[in-house]
């Protein structure tokens, strides 16, 4: 195989390989926004019943973004063997590149299953737990947490 092709290729997979995290970012992005603003909703309309209920929802709209984002980032590290077989066909050709094979000794990538990696779980489960925590100790309703004007 030609050392071009080898570089041309990698060029490619690494360009999409990062790309994936752009879309994770979005995710994120998208995620804090519609829990934040659903729980804020939940208190800025007079809710007569069922107040923790309607936060609990608010909370748990996270949970889509999670998956997906999991799911993003279990797409992407299907990348990873290739990226790593050419970084290794690479030293044959004397180019030497590694940027995967000098990321490969993160722990996260040995220990833990995709889904509980810090760069997927956050920020989506402390919107979650502050949900949570708010429909426990503070849930909407009559009376509660009046904003004055």
């Amino acid at each position: 195989m030609s050392c071009d092709l080898i570089w041309n290729e990698y060029q490619l997979l690494f360009g999409a390989y990062a790309d994936f995290d752009g879309h994770a970012l979005t995710l994120k992005g998208w995620s804090v926004t519609v829990g934040l603003a659903a729980m804020l909703s939940a208190y800025s309309q007079p809710i007569l019943k069922n107040g923790r209920i309607a936060l609990l929802l608010a909370a748990f709209s996270t949970v889509p973004f999670y998956i997906v984002d999991g799911l993003w980032k279990t797409y992407q590290r299907a990348y990873l063997p290739r990226l790593r077989e050419l970084e290794r066909l690479s030293a044959e050709c004397g180019e030497g590149f590694a940027i995967i094979g000098d990321w490969a000794g993160t722990i996260g990538e040995k220990i833990l299953p995709v889904f509980l990696f810090p760069n997927v779980l956050l920020p989506h489960v402390f919107i979650l737990a502050a949900g949570c925590l708010l429909a426990w100790k503070f849930p909407p309703g009559p009376g509660k947490l009046e904003v004055r004007g």
